[in-house]
C-alpha cells in the first residue's frame, strides 16, 4: 500500500493553521529557491509529488515528525545522490533558525 503523502502534507498544514502563502514563502527561503502558493495547491491537491527535499522542509518548518511510510528511506539508500541530499538537509538544518526565528 502506497503512503498519502500529500494527504499527511494537507493534514500537517491545516493542523498547524498556517497559510499556503505563509508555508510557500518558508519553503522559498529554506529550499532557496522560489516555491510558490499554486505549487503547493498542486500538492494538495496530489497533482505534484513532494520532493525528499521538500518533505524535510516541511518537516522542519510546521515541526512535525518525518513519516516512516514515505518509501524515501529505502529508495534514498540505493541513490547515489543520498549524499548530496543530505547535505542540502544539513543545510536547511543550519538555517532553520534564523528563518523561523526559533
Amino acid at each position: 500500500m502506497e503512503f498519502d503523502l500529500a494527504g499527511w502534507f494537507r493534514r500537517c498544514l491545516a493542523d498547524s493553521g498556517m497559510s499556503q502563502t505563509e508555508m510557500a514563502r518558508r519553503l522559498t527561503a529554506l529550499l532557496g529557491r522560489p516555491y510558490y502558493q499554486t505549487t503547493l495547491a498542486k500538492v494538495i491537491a496530489g497533482q505534484r509529488q513532494l520532493t525528499y527535499a521538500e518533505v524535510v522542509a516541511v518537516v522542519q518548518t510546521l515541526d512535525v515528525p518525518l513519516p516512516h511510510e514515505t518509501g524515501f528511506g529505502p529508495a534514498l539508500r540505493s541513490d547515489p545522490r543520498v549524499e548530496e541530499l543530505e547535505a542540502k538537509v544539513a543545510d536547511l538544518e543550519r538555517r532553520l533558525p534564523a528563518i523561523s526565528g526559533k
